[in-house]
């Protein structure tokens, strides 16, 4: 019974996982004309808002293998889930400057979270619904 559990409570993990890293640039969207208003940027700015992301994953992405190889994927998530929260801390309270520095971390949080770690979860996760289901 109790290593049914812990294998519910590892697809629960990995679900929670999948929703926190999308949430950091799913927000986003909604809210551009009101970030747009608050903070007087201009239209590319607010454009680059939604782009940063994407360029912060794409540059990581050749480092985050060879990183999560030497911490492993546990410390890795754990690692990804650590630069998110800094990046959207920042990127609530300090401003303009904040907002696009919040962004590159979030962007970074997500690359580290999605491209190893989570694949790594899902491929183990594959494994375990294989073994239960006989």
């Amino acid at each position: 019974m109790k290593e049914k559990n812990q294998k519910v409570l590892f697809v629960l993990a990995i679900m929670f996982i999948g929703f926190n890293l999308r949430a950091a640039l799913t927000g986003v969207g909604p809210l551009v004309s009101m970030i747009q208003s608050d903070l007087h940027l201009s239209s590319g700015a607010t454009g680059f808002i939604t782009t940063i992301p994407l360029l912060a994953f794409a540059a990581m992405s050749l480092m985050v293998s060879k990183i999560s190889a030497k911490l492993g994927e546990g410390k890795t998530i754990l690692l990804s889930f650590l630069i998110m929260a800094a990046g959207l801390l920042v990127r609530s309270y300090l401003g303009t400057a904040g907002l696009f520095l919040g962004t590159v971390l979030a962007g970074i949080g997500i690359a580290f979270g999605t491209l190893n770690g989570l694949a790594s979860l899902t491929l183990a996760l594959f494994v375990i619904a294989q073994l239960i289901a006989g």
